[in-house]
């Protein structure tokens, strides 16, 4: 806990310096720290650096918890989002490339049927294979 607690006191200073009317005293960042690390313990510390970069951007007056909590939230969820909308990788890169080599050659063999003043590339893709 007080390994986080120093992590958000790293964030809070900076963010004090961005709003000078609050007044904060370091003694009083310290007391912030340990509240904001109670009641945000539930977020990792790369979302709430990204959540304070945003608030930082949008909010006009230094932010009290629930601001932060509404805006962690919103984050939590939009990364929740994103984590689910992508695949994860299941093929290893390399396992990857041999892959879309195979279908390169699968549309090229195709196309190189339908016209015979196409340019044949297979040999190119075959080449390219070769090369790492």
């Amino acid at each position: 806990m007080h390994d986080r607690n120093e992590m958000l006191l790293d964030i809070l200073a900076p963010l004090a310096l961005h709003y000078p009317q609050a007044g904060y005293t370091p003694a009083q960042l310290h007391i912030l720290a340990d509240d904001w690390c109670e009641d945000l313990a539930a977020y990792p510390m790369p979302l709430l650096r990204n959540v304070l970069r945003n608030l930082r951007r949008r909010e006009r007056y230094f932010p009290c918890v629930a601001t932060m909590l509404d805006y962690a939230a919103a984050a939590a969820q939009e990364s929740a989002m994103t984590a689910h909308a992508l695949p994860s990788a299941a093929r290893s890169p390399d396992e990857q490339r041999e892959l879309n080599l195979q279908w390169t050659r699968r549309i090229l063999d195709r196309q190189a049927g339908n016209d015979p003043h196409r340019p044949d590339w297979r040999a190119v893709v075959d080449d390219c294979a070769t090369r790492q």
